[in-house]
């Protein structure tokens, strides 16, 4: 799994004004942290490499307008992005499954994810 800074955190941030607009107290907390340096809004690619009938392949799952707490700890980060991971099991299992690889759900979640952390999200979290 990498995790890596959002070029649709434009959208993601709109998104989350409008609910901070409507009264979402939660997503206003987000804005402000987004504003303090404290939170950023992350892309996260799943992949799967897998063997098909003795051809390797890499399925890959990407998840947009990802929110996270940035922390001066490289593994913090690591950490609370493998727990958010969880929520790509079920689109993971399915473009498996498109393939031809039937893999149990549980079996995925039970996989440990290994996490990248893009250069510059490292960067702008150790600020």
């Amino acid at each position: 799994m990498r995790a890596s800074p959002d070029s649709a955190s434009r959208s993601a941030i709109a998104e989350a004004q409008q609910q901070a607009r409507a009264g979402d107290t939660a997503w206003r907390d987000w804005l402000v942290r987004v504003n303090r340096g404290e939170a950023a809004v992350v892309q996260l690619v799943t992949t799967a490499d897998v063997d098909i009938c003795g051809v390797p392949d890499r399925i890959e799952v990407t998840n947009h307008g990802v929110w996270i707490e940035r922390d001066a700890h490289p593994p913090k980060i690591e950490e609370q992005i493998r727990e958010i991971a969880y929520k790509d099991v079920g689109p993971l299992h399915d473009a498996l499954l498109v393939r031809g690889v039937d893999v149990p759900v549980q079996e995925i979640e039970d996989m440990f994810f290994h996490v990248e952390l893009d250069p510059a999200l490292v960067r702008s979290s150790a600020t």
